[in-house]
């Protein structure tokens, strides 16, 4: 499966959310929604949070031009909040998913949810 089917059919065909993005542990985007765009510095910051998850609670995040306060982070995935958008973030071995929500339509524990059925089953992968 190529990666954009994994944001097509397994976070938004699944309803985790409106936008997703896959990332490298290199920082290569290895797909996006259109539209949905993380810079270098900010994908650089995600993986750091994810090695100090404190780090990432205790200032948030940025992610696609906006900083989100962490709800949650444990290494492993990540939860933020900016008003009425959501976020959930998930680190598999290799890559990293990032999948944004309107929280009006999207419960954020379902996107959360989700997102790391998603991480597990590219672990299980090795991606």
């Amino acid at each position: 499966m190529s990666w954009q089917a994994y944001i097509d059919k397994n976070l938004i065909g699944a309803g985790a959310g409106n936008k997703a993005a896959i990332v490298g542990i290199d920082g290569s985007v290895l797909a996006a929604t259109q539209g949905y765009t993380l810079s270098k510095a900010e994908i650089k910051d995600l993986l750091r949070g994810f090695e100090e998850p404190p780090v990432m609670l205790a200032e948030g995040f940025y992610a696609a031009g906006n900083k989100f306060m962490c709800l949650k982070s444990d290494g492993q995935v990540a939860v933020g909040k900016k008003g009425s958008e959501g976020i959930c973030l998930g680190r598999a071995n290799q890559v990293f998913v990032a999948c944004g929500c309107d929280l009006e339509k999207t419960e954020l524990r379902n996107s959360s949810r989700i997102v790391a059925q998603l991480v597990e089953y590219l672990k299980e992968q090795n991606c």
